[in-house]
């Protein structure tokens, strides 16, 4: 059943042995895969191993990270010209990893654009600099807009439309040194692509070709916005089942009772969980809540 089913647990084993009657209860397709969503190497052979030693075998599993998710989805949802309204729109190569390196190297050694005011904290940090320490900033800068593509999308936009989204200097160096690559194109970068792929699945009437018929996200402790609503997307038309480690059923919710430790150390884990819990406007979506615990007691 499509929607969105939140299963909090107080310890990995409990949240396993739930997350297999599930799958037991309620088996895919002998041609369809099992999404399990996870976030390091560790806990993808442990569900492995866990599911292995519980059934004799375990086959048939895609397990992949959150980013690895958004952009294998996003890329098959964009080849059905009937979601899409148009053609595959592939993305734009110059902003990709390398290519969007070696541009950022060339910018840096503009003296124009080191001249806008905002880029002062890069005139001082290149003053003097040779080739290597320019490729060395050129690649650091990479890295941030790899990471604002996909957890700040949002951010990137805004600096395009000529938006600061805070009184940060170093957001004001960045977006002088971003809208210039730009060439006064609205590019295909990653970031426009991925939240215009969200906005079409959040609005569309009918099931797009391309989702999976269930997807599990496990053992998560936090998770960026943009991943939030996409997932809230995938609920309108597929089951999507959560898996989060917390103490007690209620201790996520804003007043829910908790004990101190959990209160001073598991904030991202209660926020992510009351972000997925939110009604995002104009998306109905059904949230079911499961606590399960390894003592074997289960509230719903």
């Amino acid at each position: 059943m499509a929607g969105l089913h939140l299963v909090t647990g107080d310890a990995p084993a409990a949240l396993l042995a739930h997350l297999d009657e599930q799958l037991r209860d309620t088996p895919l397709s002998p041609f369809d895969d099992e999404t399990i969503i996870v976030q390091s190497l560790g806990m993808e052979r442990w569900v492995r191993q866990q599911l292995a030693t519980r059934r004799g075998c375990a086959a048939s599993l895609a397990m992949p990270f959150p980013a690895g998710f958004c952009r294998t989805l996003a890329d098959t949802l964009q080849r059905d010209a009937a979601f899409a309204g148009h053609a595959p729109t592939p993305l734009d190569t110059r902003f990709e990893e390398a290519a969007l390196t070696w541009r950022l190297y060339a910018a840096l050694g503009e003296p124009e654009l080191l001249q806008h005011a905002a880029c002062e904290p890069l005139r001082a940090y290149l003053q003097g600099a040779d080739d290597r320490k320019r490729f060395g900033l050129a690649r650091s800068i990479t890295a941030r807009f790899d990471e604002y593509r996909l957890y700040r999308p949002e951010v990137m936009l805004a600096w395009e439309d000529g938006r600061l989204t805070t009184k940060s200097a170093a957001e004001a160096w960045q977006a002088a040194l971003w809208c210039p690559l730009l060439r006064g194109e609205r590019p295909m970068h990653f970031a426009r692509w991925f939240t215009g792929t969200i906005s079409r699945l959040e609005q569309a009437t009918v099931a797009p070709a391309g989702l999976p018929p269930r997807v599990v996200v496990f053992g998560v402790s936090t998770l960026p916005p943009v991943f939030v609503r996409l997932l809230r997307a995938v609920a309108r038309f597929a089951p999507v089942h959560v898996a989060v480690l917390s103490p007690g059923p209620d201790s996520w919710r804003e007043q829910g009772a908790r004990h101190p430790l959990a209160a001073r150390f598991a904030a991202a884990s209660r926020e992510l969980l009351q972000d997925l819990s939110t009604p995002t406007p104009g998306v109905p979506v059904d949230v079911v809540h499961t606590h399960v615990s390894v003592l074997g007691a289960e509230d719903a």
